[in-house]
């Protein structure tokens, strides 16, 4: 598997780790997000996060470096785009995309202004920015208030996926890795400056899908602590959560839906096209943008 790992590479009791688990699967109300009213599709699309927001998939991406053709424009089968055609056909056909996410980037990436791997190689993005990913968010934000919305954000995968495969993913080795305090820090200071930002923007973050569950196939109860954790940060800012990790991962259908299954160098954890439409209609749906269909919103 290569999610571009070979690219980049509160501490928790194992019991609580556990705890955890048992509450996500049991739907507790910890791990229930906030409900706010849809405000609808602006005039702006603001995609940030890390590689399943920019639409990678790795193969092609090496391919074309070898070719020497890469463009960041032959990556329009991701779910950003899918998400946007939809909101367009149904909601908006005025909608602009600002896609900010830049692969192999953790929550860490994000807040750093030298964070994202693709501008450090030379890569070009499908929007450009200066500084932190965040900033540069934030920015485009004050820049043009009440205008963005939505608001999808994809982050927090590498910082789990670097966890299990540093402790071969024994829990007791990633329970006290620190990774949950990281992401717990670092989303905590993602979210809320988005928030504060954009007060009344429909902001949504990827529950992902387990990357590792097809080279470590017993870590599922590792990857739901994951998505708890992600959970419960995005409640506490009215962030609603699109869950990959429960439609591709506990559906069985990681297979189907990425190349993690490939043989050899083709295995690749990243979805296919149909995975990032699966995707797409889970940010819709988490939206609440089915219900404003026959809505006419305007920026």
């Amino acid at each position: 598997m290569r999610p571009l790992t070979s690219l980049r590479r509160s501490l928790l009791s194992v019991g609580l780790l556990a705890a955890m688990v048992a509450a996500l699967l049991a739907g507790t109300p910890a791990a229930a997000s906030a409900t706010p009213t849809p405000l609808g599709p602006r005039h702006y699309y603001l995609s940030l996060g890390d590689s399943f927001g920019f639409g990678l998939q790795v193969t092609r991406w090496l391919a074309m470096l070898d070719a020497g053709t890469y463009t960041p424009d032959a990556f329009n089968t991701g779910y950003t785009d899918d998400l946007a055609a939809m909101i367009r056909a149904r909601l908006r056909p005025d909608l602009r995309v600002v896609n900010y996410s830049c692969p192999a980037s953790g929550t860490g990436e994000m807040l750093r202004a030298d964070g994202c791997f693709f501008q450090q190689i030379g890569l070009a993005l499908h929007d450009e920015f200066t500084g932190s990913q965040l900033d540069a968010a934030t920015t485009f934000l004050r820049a043009h208030p009440g205008q963005v919305s939505p608001i999808t954000i994809s982050i927090g995968t590498a910082d789990m996926l670097s966890a299990i495969e540093e402790c071969n993913a024994a829990p007791a080795c990633v329970a006290h890795s620190g990774v949950f305090r990281t992401l717990r820090e670092n989303l905590t200071v993602i979210l809320g400056r988005l928030r504060a930002a954009a007060p009344t923007a429909d902001i949504l973050l990827l529950l992902s899908h387990n990357v590792t569950v097809v080279d470590f196939p017993g870590d599922n109860p590792l990857w739901a602590a994951f998505v708890l954790e992600l959970r419960t940060i995005a409640a506490a800012h009215d962030v609603r959560v699109a869950d990959a990790f429960a439609a591709i991962t506990l559906s069985g259908r990681t297979c189907e839906l990425t190349f993690a299954c490939l043989p050899g160098d083709l295995a690749d954890s990243h979805p296919n096209d149909a995975g990032y439409a699966v995707m797409a209609r889970l940010f819709y749906q988490a939206a609440g943008y089915a219900q404003l269909q026959d809505a006419n919103p305007t920026s």
